[in-house]
């Protein structure tokens, strides 16, 4: 069972936090299964994991969860440049692709791993995935 937000804190906020760590933790053991998993591993693991996604709804949600994070990604990278200019572009750089990363950078990549590891591993896939991605005009 999914453990709930502690009950000292409440309100929306709090629980809209909760769920996003939550979230955050999902995408990074399943990014991580498919970091690690091969056709090797004990039980069939790889090919279970795939028969996960051969569910158009969970594909749908791994699309709306990467054009999410991805514009995370850019309004921070955005708010960065227009309230930070130094004049040294290097510095610029870096703390443009800080900032991008920390706003959800690091979560897009993620995911965009997983989609390409369900992708490269099936063909039903990866053919929903990019009708769901041409929908989105991504």
């Amino acid at each position: 069972s999914i453990p709930k937000p502690a009950s000292s804190e409440s309100g929306k906020k709090a629980k809209r936090a909760w769920l996003h760590k939550l979230e955050e933790h999902t995408i990074s053991i399943l990014y991580n299964f498919t970091r690690y998993l091969s056709d090797s591993s004990p039980d069939d693991a790889k090919q279970r994991l795939l028969v996960k996604f051969l569910d158009h709804d969970k594909l749908d949600r791994l699309v709306e969860l990467l054009m999410g994070y991805d514009e995370r990604a850019r309004k921070a990278e955005f708010k960065f440049y227009r309230y930070n200019d130094d004049g040294d572009e290097e510095d610029d750089a870096m703390g443009a692709l800080s900032a991008k990363l920390a706003g959800g950078g690091d979560l897009f990549h993620r995911i965009g791993a997983i989609c390409a590891f369900v992708s490269v591993n099936s063909k039903r896939s990866h053919s929903h995935l990019m009708e769901q991605l041409t929908l989105q005009n991504s």
